[in-house]
């Protein structure tokens, strides 16, 4: 997928664990069980660079 600006965008979606750890929970906020959904924008740092 591809953001607006032409940049690609990763996105991940997974179920926060069950056992999942009492400080990973309270610093995120997010619940046992819970789905929750992440994307990562990679954007090029050398667009004119041909790869090989």
């Amino acid at each position: 997928m591809l953001s607006a600006d032409g940049n690609t965008v990763i996105g991940y979606t997974f179920e926060v664990p069950a056992a999942a750890d009492a400080a990973l929970l309270a610093q995120t906020g997010w619940a046992p069980g819970a789905r929750v959904e992440v994307s990562v924008t990679a954007v090029d740092s050398e667009p004119d660079k041909v790869d090989d």
